[in-house]
């Protein structure tokens, strides 16, 4: 072969190597071990370490450059970003200035860290040194749940130093001092820290800026000032994800039904205390004549927490042009609709049963029979026989009386009721009649319900504990939630020893400091700043049996 025909060979297998792609390894058992991390220069532990700009991380295995996201966070906060070199199990981390004199360092490994295979590396790493004779050796660590207590993984946590903030202070304009990530199991973790005052959030970013924006990304703050070096636990922290509510809800539509109903379609759910107990805050303003106002005498959506739809009874109102307003919280400007139309339509619509309570077994006395219907009925159609309610399993028919909340909503007496009995309550369909004449059904309707005998309870008795002294006389609030079922118990009181009846079953015990006293968990507030209340989780089931005590449950808050 002529020296220009190797040459030309080599020539072709470098190009071919240098277009060859990284894939996984064919063949053999599937790879599903993460990347471990095997050692790292400077150590990590490492003090007095030389002014140096660079770090070098070195895995198990070759590891691969996250395609979103962040590898790692350097903390303190560097002025630029640093470069970073690849280098098949080794990262290269190149500072964008030398090591700082006497200042701890720490890198913050994330979830976006895989290999070949994609197996992540969860950010459970955290390495630190320092260019000075000691490291700094406070920590910071917590869990953040989401609604129903589901971890929440992939949020960054962010601690600022808390001497940076002054009333004038902008979130979005600040990064935070120390920076990590939310494991898979919602865990974070700070080390190697300074003693000093910080503001703990830990937020969704949105936008991967490491900048929290409290009106568009959702957050979790601690119950309590973080202050590396005080007296208070900063270890086992349990927060909960929330969001800043700073904006008007809208209308997104607004309707008058043939059932002669204003419907508002609105852009996110919004609570429906303030006007199911308001109904007249909800109104329309006629266009032509803005002296004629009618006012809502019932919102279908009472009893619901919140609602992205609101149904109002309004009687009766004239055909024509009318702007909608609606205040459901009087600490905020009014929802507005500018232009509807009521027109004169036929009710085609048959009326619905929409929903019937009680959901689950409950104590007699705190029994609330009621059913709810979708628009108003024709009542003189409903006869003594269109309610009927049985106790079962002996089939005997008990007496009932029943009444109108509103147009809406019909509640029942419960003076013919009795603890620990089957109840059925069947209603017959064709005499529910709206006021078109449109008939709900041709059928028997049942709804069942039992009431709990206390006598053949169980009990549970155990101590409440509160561990942080600022907060020990304050009310607490504990619920027992079945496993696997519906409802929950609750008791409040002080801290010391409770007692609760509730049915044989297992159960799941949470609770929370009512510091405000509102009767409501509060996650916090970012503006202006305020710390969660304190909330736990019992660590086992708690499992009681008819007639007998569940004893020695210790439930401490701290």
């Amino acid at each position: 072969m002529t020296i220009a025909a190797v040459l030309r060979a080599a020539a072709l297998a470098v190009l071919l190597a240098g277009c060859a792609e990284i894939a996984p390894p064919p063949g053999g058992d599937v790879d599903r071990t993460p990347p471990a991390l095997l050692a790292v220069t400077p150590p990590n532990g490492a003090t007095n370490v030389p002014l140096s700009d660079r770090v070098v991380l070195r895995f198990s295995e070759r590891v691969l450059a996250p395609q979103t996201g962040k590898a790692f966070f350097i903390s303190p906060h560097l002025r630029a970003e640093p470069t970073v070199k690849w280098r098949g199990d080794r990262i290269e981390i190149i500072f964008p200035d030398s090591f700082q004199a006497n200042q701890t360092y720490i890198i913050a490994l994330s979830s976006a860290i895989s290999d070949l295979r994609n197996n992540v590396f969860d950010s459970a790493g955290v390495i630190a040194f320092s260019t000075g004779a000691t490291l700094d050796s406070g920590r910071v660590a917590g869990t953040v749940l989401g609604a129903g207590g589901s971890p929440q993984g992939g949020l960054l946590a962010g601690l600022y130093d808390a001497t940076l903030f002054t009333d004038s202070t902008v979130w979005d304009s600040l990064f935070p001092t120390y920076l990590t990530q939310t494991n898979q199991q919602g865990q974070f973790s700070f080390a190697y820290l300074p003693d000093r005052p910080y503001r703990l959030v830990v937020f969704q970013d949105r936008n991967r800026n490491e900048r929290f924006n409290p009106a568009r990304e959702s957050f979790a703050l601690a119950d309590r000032p973080v202050i590396v070096g005080g007296a208070l636990r900063l270890s086992g922290l349990r927060l909960g994800l929330t969001t800043t509510d700073t904006t008007t809800a809208h209308v997104l539509s607004a309707t008058f039904t043939a059932d002669r109903l204003l419907r508002l379609r609105l852009d996110r759910p919004v609570a429906t205390d303030h006007l199911s107990a308001n109904p007249q805050d909800l109104a329309l303003v006629s266009l032509a004549d803005t002296t004629v106002r009618v006012t809502a005498q019932a919102i279908l959506e009472q009893g619901e927490e919140t609602s992205a739809t609101l149904t109002a009874w309004l009687g009766s109102p004239d055909s024509g042009l009318y702007r909608v307003t609606a205040i459901y919280d009087p600490d905020r400007p009014p929802m507005a609709y500018d232009s509807l139309r009521i027109a004169g339509a036929e009710d085609q619509t048959a009326p619905q049963l929409v929903a019937f309570a009680p959901a689950g077994p409950g104590f007699l006395r705190d029994l609330d029979l009621r059913l709810t219907v979708s628009e108003p009925l024709d009542t003189s159609a409903i006869t003594p026989e269109t309610f009927v309610l049985w106790r079962e399993p002996d089939t005997m028919r008990v007496p009932l009386a029943w009444s109108w909340k509103d147009v809406f909503h019909l509640t029942f007496g419960k003076e013919s009721l009795r603890e620990g009995e089957g109840y059925r309550l069947a209603v017959t369909e064709f005499d529910l009649k709206d006021r078109a004449g449109n008939v709900a059904g041709d059928s028997l309707r049942e709804y069942r319900f039992n009431t709990l005998d206390v006598d053949s309870l169980g009990s549970i008795t155990g101590q409440v504990r509160i561990g942080l002294p600022d907060r020990e006389k304050d009310t607490v609030e504990l619920t027992f939630k079945p496993v696997g079922g519906t409802g929950a118990f609750y008791w409040r009181g002080p801290q010391g020893g409770f007692t609760l009846a509730a049915p044989a079953g297992k159960y799941l015990l949470s609770g929370y400091i009512d510091s405000n006293g509102d009767g409501a968990l509060s996650l916090g507030s970012v503006d202006p700043w305020r710390t969660a209340e304190t909330q736990s989780a019992y660590a086992d089931t708690v499992q009681v049996r008819a007639r007998f005590e569940t004893a020695g449950i210790d439930f401490v808050l701290q």
